[in-house]
């Protein structure tokens, strides 16, 4: 009876959204072995169910609004969200929430043999660009996290979390055997050679405040590089004092500027620099001048 139900509201809930109904009615025709009390409950309980769609309330107080227009943007389908919960038990707020986001529960869906997804969306145009392009960019993705409120250095915020966890051992859930690759966040971008430019990461920000464009700090030092390159250079930053790039022809094309390490023999600076594997020299520079090489 519950799966029948959960069913047939979801059919409602399609029905008034997919079909752009204003009201949900229900003139379902009846032909149950159930009984009348049992066709009766299942009434009162859809025309709850209906009464809420219209209301455009769900439960927990959110409000779902259809084709709402603010300011200069528009919007098929807006969730505005109840108020937070102040219950001490809760420490995590959430607008929308798909499966179990602890991680402890197995989820039980997938199947032996096929790739599985949580969501999976698609956007195409289906109106051609015109020359009056307003220069901005379709998006098939776009997150936010604003803050207009807070003023306190305890305070973080980001845009954007992925993340992909393999559990290993003998807790719920863990896998005990060996899997294939696991990657956090996959970016493709397929051109096909008619575009003036095109990319596959491009970062940018609207202040120019920003501490660094990529910040690795968090990231355990990884096993084998920290950047790999298309052509399979690779670039690792050892420890905190040793940055190892990894290739058999590296070129500089420009100014190379060394850093002053210690004075030495008299003269103005000196620098160690690795010349093959094992072997170390050290240049001495004076005003900028190459003035010996020592071997070490």
């Amino acid at each position: 009876m519950k799966k029948m139900f959960i069913t047939i509201c979801g059919a409602v809930l399609l029905a008034s959204t997919v079909l752009g109904a204003d009201v949900v009615t229900r003139t379902a025709l009846w032909n149950v072995p159930f009984g009348d009390a049992w066709r009766s409950a299942v009434e009162t309980d859809i025309a709850a169910c209906a009464a809420a769609i219209n209301a455009g309330t769900m439960d927990g107080g959110s409000t779902i609004v259809g084709s709402t227009a603010t300011g200069t943007s528009k919007t098929s389908i807006n969730i505005q969200p109840a108020a937070a919960s102040t219950t001490a038990s809760i420490s995590r707020q959430s607008l929308v929430t798909i499966g179990d986001i602890t991680g402890t529960t197995p989820f039980g869906f997938g199947v032996t043999n096929q790739s599985s997804y949580g969501i999976l969306g698609s956007f195409g145009r289906t109106i051609a660009a015109t020359a009056n392009w307003d220069g901005n960019y379709d998006t098939g993705l776009d997150v936010r996290c604003l803050n207009k409120l807070v003023n306190d250095s305890a305070y973080n915020m980001r845009g954007a979390y992925i993340k992909a966890k393999n559990y290993v051992g003998s807790g719920a859930g863990a896998v005990t055997g060996v899997v294939g690759q696991i990657d956090g966040l996959t970016v493709e971008c397929v051109a096909d050679g008619s575009e003036t430019e095109s990319s596959v990461l491009k970062l940018g920000s609207d202040a120019s405040t920003v501490t660094y464009g990529i910040d690795m700090d968090e990231v355990a030092t990884p096993a084998t590089a920290d950047i790999r390159f298309s052509n399979g250079a690779l670039v690792k930053n050892g420890d905190a004092n040793t940055l190892t790039i990894t290739e058999a022809t590296v070129a500089i094309s420009g100014a190379l500027t060394a850093t002053t390490v210690a004075p030495a023999n008299g003269l103005s600076t000196n620098v160690a620099v690795i010349i093959g594997a094992g072997t170390t020299s050290t240049f001495y520079f004076v005003s900028g001048i190459l003035t010996n090489i020592t071997a070490n």
